[in-house]
Parts: C-alpha cells; structure tokens; sequence
C-alpha cells in the first residue's frame, strides 16, 4: 500500500512538473526571449484561402506580409512594394517591389514569383478575389517590377492590397504541400515563420533571422527582438485571464469586459483600450413582408436602448453607433453622430405610437399587439457568443415591453450563418469589424452580397449607385463623399440598424517592452507584435 501510494504521488509530481517545464519553456527559461500570447477560438487551418476565421490572421500577420500596408492614421504605405505609380489614364499600375527578401523556403520574392503567386493562387482562390477583378493582365517588365493593366479606373487597388487577407505567400509553397498547406507549413515573407502547429494546444513561430524590410512607421524594421512567439489556443475567457495573471501567458486580446477591471487592477499587467471596428448592428429581412414596413422597423429601433445594450452586454467598455462604419475605420462619415440623432434614438412611447399606426395595436387584456387576428411575433436569430447573444436578449426584453414577442434563436456560428442565409428568419442581432470601411459597406449594403454577409436582402439603387462612386471614383473626396452618402441612405431607410461599437483591449504583463505603437496601429497584433515587442 505504501508503494502505492508513493507511485501515486511520484506520478502527480511528474505531471505537476511536466506542466511546469512546459511554462518555464513558454517563458523563456532555456535563454530565449520568447513571448506567449492567447488565441481565443480554434483554428481550423491556416490556409487563408480555406479558413474564413479572423484569429488565423493573428500569427498568419507575422508569418506572411501584404504588398501595402496601412500606418496608424489609416494611410495606404509600402511594405513588400517599394513604391508604385499610375499612369495618366489610371489603367496602368506599375507596382515596384523590395530587392533581396526571400520566401522562407528560399524562394526569392521577385516579380516573377509575385505574378505567379496572384494569377494562380490568390486571385482565383481567395474569398477577397472580387477585389481585383478590374486586373486584366499582368507583366513582369523586369526583376523586381510589376506592371499591371486594368480595365477600367480603379483607385482602391493599392490600398486592397493592404487588406490582412489578402498576403503574400510564397507559391513554391503552395504548390509542395497542396492540401497540406495551412497544416504543415505556411510560408511567407515576415519577420517570424511557422515551427509547429499542435492541433487544439499551440503554434510556435521562430524569428526571421534575414528580415529587414519592415514599415517605416514602425521602430523596428529589423530582425525581430523576440526569438519565438508562442501561440496558446485557450478558448475559455476565463482561463485566458487566469493564466495571464498567472504568469503563463504574456498577452492576451479581448479581455472580456465582465472581467477587465480585476485585470485593470493588477499592478503586474498593463492594458491598453481602443475603440475596435466592430460595430453590432441589427438586421432586419426585407424578403419578410413586415421587415419591409418601415414603421415597423423605426419601431424596433426606438423601443431599443443602446445605452442598455452597451452596459448589458459590454459593462460600458465602448460606445453608441451612429453608423455601420466605427470613427477608426477608412470612409467613417464624420457628420453621421449629428445626423443620426433624429433617427437613431430611444423612446418606447413613440415605438408604440408607431406600432398602432402600422395597424399593431395591444388589446386591452394582452401584452402582445395583434392585427386581423394575428400576433405580432417575430422570429430574432443570433450568434452564440456573447457580443451578440447578450445584445440580442437586449433587444427581446425592450420589444416585449412594447407589445412585440421575440422568439430569440442562438446557433453556434457555422448554424447562425445557414439559417441567416436560407432567409427563415424575421430580423437578426449581428456585427462587422473591417479596418476598410468601404469593404464593409460593400459587403453588408450591396446586392452582391446577398445573402452572406447582406443577411437583409437590402437592395437600394441609390446606394449601388453610390458604391460604385466609393469603388471606382477619381479622387479620395469623390470617394469619401459616396461613402457617407452610403451611411446617411443606411441610417434613413433603418433596415441596418447599428447599435454600439465594441472597445477592443490587449492586457500584457508589466515584463513585456515595446508597448508604445501596439495600440496605435489600426490591426494590433501583426506586424507591430512581431517587430516591436521583447521581454525583460
């Protein structure tokens, strides 16, 4: 029995210890500087073609780079091109590449490999391929240039080439690994490559050791600090807080905001705050006859409190939207939080007003408003995370309040997206986070992207009129110009309804340096994580 027990207790000690190793390497203990940062969802590949995930794009950022990238200020700068110039005509785009990188399988980054990359791989394969249907050829006029010819006046191009999704890998890669790739290997040009992926536990990025083309706004243009960059997948928020404050992770993102004041209060951990991009909005059906009533859906809007929402679902931590687009994003319309005070606001006495004028009105004895013997039911549908979830119970409360019956439906992400895309529901509580504003109009506002993610079925000939302006217009003014009156159309006709805009925090221990430019940069954890930061 005493053997036992000793084996017992030997075996206890060994798994305690194992963990602790695991730690010690995590922290850095062999001699290198290693940081640990927290992914919050799993990822299914890395295969940026394949995965519609955001979190990938956190290490894929330091693995793999974009020809153009956008400063803190939201302005388009060269980071795989040197420079680049537009003929006359602004059919011509003459794209001039950064001489001597190399892919990390060795394959040099040249013209060559760059068309070859974009014509087989990610202009065909992408979900972002959309973007650059105007190209129709492109040519290699020497080693390190690019010319590009297009079929009509396209002024976003350079700037689309500054979208997270859209980078640059190698296709030697690509064409090695095929379905592999995303799995085995990932392969770019950054300032950190793919080591190891344990499935559902972590991947570990080594530094670059030959980098040296980083974004002039940035410090650091060279050789990262850190040796390894080590990514947990810790689904749990509550986990991803306790290990911070433990000591086993050196930054997490997203601290849930139920918990970031205790995280705010520890004097071993800085946390940084800035408005994010995500704007929660809700979605109302137009293929649903009643949707399609606007007194209906002005309504809804006034029966709703987004100072409510905001403190129910985010404890305060962000603030009210008066568009889809965030002030922080590309094409905000800076006179929107005027104008939309006189559509955009709180009062339950006119949503009934409104309710009986539609022909909604509450019998004396119910609580739920008929008409021709009907109730007035309708059927909410939203994600399972508590950005939405929270939000949308929000919403079901105040409605019952004002005679609407809510059936709220919560589906994990993949059976929200179905059933919000087969059209079998009535309005939906939901959101976008984009740097580039012009894309999240396009995408939740445009025919086109009926019906993921324009989940509403908005058709508006006035605001396809003006997104093509917002596309294909001269000057940034002629384009800025059609972006807000996108927003102000949005605001007036309420069929996207925004709500609040989410605050984003990062929360790094106090031993992590280098914080300076972490939280003035539009996308956080890329570039700017990968060449900035090193541990004491």
């Amino acid at each position: 029995m005493f053997v036992k027990k000793m084996l017992c207790i030997l075996l206890v000690l060994s798994i305690v210890l194992t963990g602790i190793s695991i730690v010690a390497l995590a922290a850095g203990d062999m001699g290198e500087n290693v940081l640990v940062s927290a992914l919050q969802e799993k990822i299914d590949t890395f295969d940026v073609f394949k995965s519609a995930l955001a979190e990938p794009l956190r290490v894929l950022g330091i693995v793999a780079e974009t020809l153009t990238v956008y400063d803190g200020d939201l302005n388009v700068k060269p980071l795989l091109a040197k420079s680049w110039d537009v003929s006359q005509d602004q059919l011509t785009w003459t794209f001039h590449l950064k001489e001597g990188i190399k892919f990390h399988d060795g394959t040099a980054f040249n013209a060559e490999s760059l068309k070859d990359y974009l014509e087989n791989w990610m202009f065909p394969e992408s979900f972002n391929g959309w973007q650059f249907e105007p190209i129709r050829e492109m040519n290699v006029t020497d080693e390190y240039t690019l010319e590009m010819k297009l079929e009509r006046p396209y002024p976003m191009l350079a700037a689309y080439f500054a979208d997270p999704w859209n980078i640059i890998q190698s296709p030697s890669a690509l064409e090695k690994y095929g379905e592999r790739y995303g799995f085995d290997a990932v392969v770019g040009t950054g300032p950190f490559m793919f080591e190891q992926w344990d499935r559902g536990s972590q991947v570990v990025l080594k530094k670059n050791p030959d980098y040296n083309h980083g974004p002039e706004f940035l410090s650091n243009q060279g050789p990262a600090h850190l040796d390894k960059i080590i990514f947990r997948i810790i689904p749990e928020p509550i986990t991803r807080v306790s290990e911070l404050r433990y000591g086993n992770v050196d930054l997490i993102q997203k601290v849930p905001e139920s918990l970031l004041q205790e995280v705010q209060d520890d004097k071993n951990i800085t946390t940084l705050m800035k408005s994010s991009f995500r704007v929660v909005f809700i979605s109302f059906n137009q293929d649903r006859e009643l949707m399609r009533n606007i007194k209906v859906r002005e309504a809804i809007n006034h029966a709703v409190s987004r100072e409510a929402v905001l403190q129910a679902a985010f404890q305060g931590y962000g603030q009210i939207a008066t568009s889809l687009l965030p002030p922080s994003s590309t094409g905000y319309w800076e006179g929107s939080k005027e104008f939309a005070k006189s559509y955009l606001y709180y009062d339950p006495e006119e949503s009934k007003k409104l309710l009986d004028e539609a022909g909604w009105t509450l019998p004396s004895n119910g609580e739920i408003r008929t008409k021709d013997g009907k109730e007035l039911v309708l059927d909410l549908v939203a994600i399972n995370v508590p950005r939405y979830k929270i939000p949308a119970e929000v919403v079901q409360s105040m409605l019952k309040d004002v005679g609407i019956k809510v059936n709220l439906e919560i589906y994990d992400s993949a059976a929200a997206n179905a059933k919000l895309e087969s059209g079998d529901f009535d309005f939906t509580v939901t959101g976008w986070a984009y740097n580039m504003g012009e894309v999240t109009l396009d995408l939740i506002c445009a025919e086109q992207s009926i019906p993921n993610p324009n989940y509403a079925r908005y058709v508006n000939p006035e605001i396809e009129s003006q997104l093509d302006i917002m596309r294909m217009g001269k000057t940034a003014e002629e384009r800025q110009t059609a972006a807000s009156k996108v927003q102000e159309i949005v605001i007036k006709d309420q069929v996207v309804v925004p709500l609040v805009i989410r605050t984003n925090s990062i929360a790094v221990v106090n031993k992590v340096q280098g914080l300076e430019l972490l939280d003035q940069h539009p996308w956080w954890l890329d570039l700017s994580l990968g060449l900035e930061l090193s541990k004491e």
